[in-house]
Protein backbone atom coordinates (compact mmCIF):
# COMPACT_ATOMS: atom_id res chain seq x y z
CA UNK A 1 0.00 0.00 0.00
CA UNK A 2 2.71 2.22 0.72
CA UNK A 3 4.87 1.45 -2.49
CA UNK A 4 1.35 2.18 -3.89
CA UNK A 5 0.87 5.78 -2.50
CA UNK A 6 5.16 6.49 -2.99
CA UNK A 7 4.44 5.33 -7.16
CA UNK A 8 1.27 7.53 -7.25
CA UNK A 9 2.80 10.90 -6.13
CA UNK A 10 5.82 10.12 -8.42
CA UNK A 11 3.55 10.03 -11.18
CA UNK A 12 1.46 12.90 -10.42
CA UNK A 13 4.60 14.87 -10.32
CA UNK A 14 5.58 13.99 -13.75
CA UNK A 15 2.14 13.61 -14.65
CA UNK A 16 1.28 17.37 -13.61
CA UNK A 17 1.46 19.52 -16.97
CA UNK A 18 3.76 22.60 -16.05
CA UNK A 19 1.93 25.90 -15.53
CA UNK A 20 3.38 28.86 -17.67
CA UNK A 21 4.46 31.71 -15.49
CA UNK A 22 4.73 35.14 -17.06
CA UNK A 23 6.79 37.76 -15.23
CA UNK A 24 4.72 40.87 -13.76
CA UNK A 25 4.80 43.51 -16.41
CA UNK A 26 6.42 46.63 -15.21
CA UNK A 27 4.24 49.77 -15.10
CA UNK A 28 5.52 53.65 -15.06
CA UNK A 29 3.81 55.51 -12.26
CA UNK A 30 1.38 57.11 -14.91
CA UNK A 31 -0.03 53.98 -16.18
CA UNK A 32 -0.23 52.61 -12.84
CA UNK A 33 -2.26 56.04 -12.10
CA UNK A 34 -4.11 55.40 -15.22
CA UNK A 35 -4.84 52.05 -14.37
CA UNK A 36 -6.17 52.95 -11.19
CA UNK A 37 -8.37 55.57 -12.15
CA UNK A 38 -9.85 53.08 -14.89
CA UNK A 39 -10.84 50.81 -12.37
CA UNK A 40 -12.37 53.06 -9.88
CA UNK A 41 -13.71 55.63 -11.68
CA UNK A 42 -17.07 55.57 -9.85
CA UNK A 43 -15.31 56.02 -6.42
CA UNK A 44 -13.22 58.77 -7.33
CA UNK A 45 -16.05 60.61 -8.26
CA UNK A 46 -18.33 59.39 -5.52
CA UNK A 47 -15.19 60.95 -3.41
CA UNK A 48 -15.24 64.06 -4.89
CA UNK A 49 -19.00 64.99 -4.88
CA UNK A 50 -19.18 64.11 -1.16
CA UNK A 51 -15.90 66.24 -0.44
CA UNK A 52 -17.17 68.88 -2.52
CA UNK A 53 -20.64 69.31 -0.69
CA UNK A 54 -19.03 68.62 2.79
CA UNK A 55 -16.76 71.29 2.68
CA UNK A 56 -19.45 73.30 1.22
CA UNK A 57 -21.48 72.32 4.66
CA UNK A 58 -18.25 72.96 7.27
CA UNK A 59 -17.48 76.25 5.35
CA UNK A 60 -20.98 77.47 5.60
CA UNK A 61 -21.22 76.49 9.12
CA UNK A 62 -17.99 78.26 9.79
CA UNK A 63 -18.89 81.67 7.81
CA UNK A 64 -22.33 81.86 9.75
CA UNK A 65 -21.08 81.70 13.24
CA UNK A 66 -18.25 84.22 12.42
CA UNK A 67 -20.59 86.67 10.85
CA UNK A 68 -24.16 86.03 11.21
CA UNK A 69 -25.13 89.37 9.89
CA UNK A 70 -22.97 88.96 6.79
CA UNK A 71 -23.13 85.54 5.78
CA UNK A 72 -26.47 83.88 3.91
CA UNK A 73 -27.18 81.05 2.31
CA UNK A 74 -28.14 81.59 -1.38
CA UNK A 75 -30.05 78.09 -1.30
CA UNK A 76 -33.94 79.07 -1.35
CA UNK A 77 -34.78 75.76 -0.15
CA UNK A 78 -32.38 76.77 3.14
CA UNK A 79 -33.29 80.31 3.96
CA UNK A 80 -30.85 83.24 4.32
CA UNK A 81 -29.55 81.70 8.19
CA UNK A 82 -30.15 77.72 8.09
CA UNK A 83 -29.66 75.96 11.73
CA UNK A 84 -26.56 73.59 11.17
CA UNK A 85 -28.68 70.29 11.52
CA UNK A 86 -30.50 72.09 8.19
CA UNK A 87 -27.08 72.49 6.43
CA UNK A 88 -25.94 68.73 7.19
CA UNK A 89 -29.11 67.36 6.15
CA UNK A 90 -29.42 69.32 2.74
CA UNK A 91 -26.04 68.43 2.53
CA UNK A 92 -26.00 64.67 3.35
CA UNK A 93 -29.69 64.61 1.14
CA UNK A 94 -27.74 66.41 -1.80
CA UNK A 95 -24.56 63.97 -1.61
CA UNK A 96 -26.80 61.04 -1.67
CA UNK A 97 -29.48 61.72 -4.57
CA UNK A 98 -26.02 62.56 -6.93
CA UNK A 99 -24.17 59.67 -5.81
CA UNK A 100 -27.48 57.37 -6.04
CA UNK A 101 -27.92 58.92 -9.93
CA UNK A 102 -24.41 58.55 -10.68
CA UNK A 103 -24.28 54.43 -9.53
CA UNK A 104 -27.88 53.99 -11.52
CA UNK A 105 -26.35 55.64 -14.24
CA UNK A 106 -23.21 53.50 -14.21
CA UNK A 107 -24.60 50.20 -13.82
CA UNK A 108 -27.51 50.82 -16.27
CA UNK A 109 -24.78 51.25 -19.13
CA UNK A 110 -23.26 48.39 -18.41
CA UNK A 111 -26.29 46.14 -18.87
CA UNK A 112 -26.98 44.97 -23.04
CA UNK A 113 -23.51 43.63 -23.18
CA UNK A 114 -22.08 46.85 -22.39
CA UNK A 115 -22.81 48.94 -25.62
CA UNK A 116 -23.37 51.98 -23.48
CA UNK A 117 -20.19 51.77 -21.91
CA UNK A 118 -19.49 54.86 -23.32
CA UNK A 119 -22.27 56.70 -21.30
CA UNK A 120 -20.67 55.69 -18.03
CA UNK A 121 -18.11 58.21 -18.42
CA UNK A 122 -20.77 60.98 -18.67
CA UNK A 123 -20.77 60.97 -14.84
CA UNK A 124 -17.81 63.24 -14.55
CA UNK A 125 -19.93 66.00 -16.53
CA UNK A 126 -22.23 66.24 -13.27
CA UNK A 127 -19.16 65.96 -11.20
CA UNK A 128 -16.93 68.65 -12.55
CA UNK A 129 -20.01 70.79 -13.00
CA UNK A 130 -20.49 70.16 -8.61
CA UNK A 131 -16.53 70.48 -7.95
CA UNK A 132 -16.17 73.99 -10.20
CA UNK A 133 -19.55 75.35 -8.28
CA UNK A 134 -18.22 74.18 -4.57
CA UNK A 135 -14.88 75.23 -5.14
CA UNK A 136 -15.99 79.00 -6.00
CA UNK A 137 -18.59 78.42 -2.80
CA UNK A 138 -16.25 77.50 -0.39
CA UNK A 139 -13.74 80.33 -1.54
CA UNK A 140 -16.25 82.74 -1.27
CA UNK A 141 -17.21 82.09 2.40
CA UNK A 142 -13.92 81.17 3.86
CA UNK A 143 -12.96 85.05 2.30
CA UNK A 144 -15.56 86.21 3.85
CA UNK A 145 -15.44 84.85 7.71
CA UNK A 146 -11.57 85.61 6.61
CA UNK A 147 -12.32 89.20 6.60
CA UNK A 148 -14.58 89.60 9.61
CA UNK A 149 -12.04 87.73 11.69
CA UNK A 150 -9.31 90.38 10.65
CA UNK A 151 -11.60 93.06 10.94
CA UNK A 152 -11.96 91.43 14.81
CA UNK A 153 -8.87 91.34 15.34
CA UNK A 154 -7.86 95.22 13.93
CA UNK A 155 -10.59 96.12 15.95
CA UNK A 156 -9.47 94.22 19.38
CA UNK A 157 -5.76 95.99 18.84
CA UNK A 158 -7.17 99.61 18.95
CA UNK A 159 -9.33 99.33 21.88
CA UNK A 160 -7.37 99.98 25.17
Amino acid sequence: MKRAMVLTTILYCFAMPARAQASPRRRSIPQKVGHFVKQHELLISDTLIASAFAADVASSMNCQHVNPAGCFDNNSMLGLHPSDARLIAWGSIATSGIIAADHLLWHEAKRDGGKYAVVRHSIWILTGVIAANEVKTVSNNVATAHQVQIARQRLAQRLP
